[in-house]
């Protein structure tokens, strides 16, 4: 007998999920190029649901219609995949949010998850934020973040002003980013996640990834990485054991600068110490359907389209950045009248062999092939 009411479109959502989880099987056996331009859209949606359309279609409607009280109730209650309203998910992003998690899953076996928002800044806090909540054993306790302190400039306002003076939340900074036992000696039993920019913007820092990583798991903290700087094709932190990503999609990831745009990237079952078992599990669902539902900091559906369609040529992009940056940095360490280059791609920079582990084009190894 077919399933009837809400059983109906619960049956229904069993069967899409069990396709969606097989289709993103699929797809991480793909190259990153492929994944770059094809995404997660199916033939199948194109024929099914968008009229043929061979493209990711842009939905700029605020709301989802419902067959009957049975579906919205379903919907409504979390129980069924939904679109419901745009300000907690929309199928343009649902696309975009799609890529970015298998590009910066690329090449390790991390089940990653994303939730696109409106910014870079709004990326950060929305994956700072939820860790940052009042622990109801010791209600009175001062909590704590260990962050780089060369990071972006929008970043060290909001850690220094918005969060520690603002809101007494202390932002302890890593000075030396490459040496471990000063972001050892900054945690303690207040302290909620470890932060870093990687590399940093403007001052090209970086660190020990996997070391920090270790470091931060042996305490049971999650470590948040922004990998602006490099996007998926030259590093993807998740694969050196990072357990969050945060890309301002606005920079190299959205180059044509029609819009502006960020995004938050996680392994499912994150390292962290608060009880809150459905976050740990899958962060960035946990932020699509409760904290961001709330705080209304996700993208808006033109955004999201135009930063998918510049994503298609990242590979190829990040590489003639990269190879036209060592030939001004070759040219200008060269010149009589500069001091010093600092470039991580210059052998003669301190950083170049820990900057070579981690920062390579992915998939270069098959250009020759």
């Amino acid at each position: 007998m077919e399933p009837s009411g809400i059983e109906h479109y619960l049956d229904a959502a069993e069967r899409a999920r069990k396709w969606h989880s097989e289709n993103m099987k699929r797809l991480k056996s793909c190259r990153f190029d492929t994944l770059a331009v094809h995404g997660i859209y199916s033939m199948e949606e194109a024929l099914d649901f968008n009229q043929g359309s061979i493209i990711e279609p842009i939905y700029m409607s605020t709301s989802q219609g419902y067959r009957d009280a049975d579906e919205m109730e379903a919907a409504l209650g979390y129980r069924v995949p939904t679109w419901c309203y745009s300000r907690i998910a929309n199928p343009t992003l649902y696309y975009l949010e799609g890529v970015l998690a298998l590009l910066e899953g690329y090449g390790s076996d991390a089940e990653c998850s994303c939730i696109a928002t409106s910014s870079g800044m709004s990326a950060i806090q929305s994956a700072t934020d939820p860790f940052l909540v009042t622990d109801p054993k010791n209600p009175g306790r001062p909590m704590n973040f260990v962050a780089t302190a060369q990071v972006y400039g929008g970043t060290f306002q909001q850690f220094a002003v918005r969060k520690h003076q603002e809101k007494n939340i202390e932002w302890r900074k890593v000075v030396h980013t490459n040496d471990l036992g000063e972001w050892e000696s900054l945690i303690d039993e207040n302290t909620r996640f470890l932060y870093g920019e990687m590399p940093s913007n403007p001052c090209l820092s970086l660190f020990d990834l996997e070391k920090v990583a270790g470091l931060a798991h042996r305490y049971n903290l999650p470590l948040i990485i922004d990998s602006t700087v490099a996007t998926p094709a030259l590093m993807r932190p998740i694969e050196h054991g990072a357990d969050i990503v945060i890309q301002s999609v606005t920079k190299s990831l959205f180059s044509s600068g029609f819009g502006i745009a960020g995004a938050v990237i996680a392994r499912k079952n994150i390292y962290s110490g608060i009880d809150n078992p459905e976050m740990k599990a899958d962060f960035c669902t946990y932020l699509k359907l409760l904290p961001n539902r709330d705080n209304g900091p996700d993208l808006s559906p033109m955004n999201a389209i135009l930063a998918l369609n510049d994503i298609r040529t990242i590979r190829s992009r990040m590489d003639l950045m990269s190879r036209n940056t060592l030939k001004v940095a070759e040219f200008l360490s060269g010149h009589r009248h500069v001091e010093r280059v600092e470039y991580l791609g210059l052998p003669s920079c301190p950083l170049h062999e820990l900057a070579s582990r981690y920062m390579f084009l992915v998939d270069s190894e098959f250009d020759d092939l």
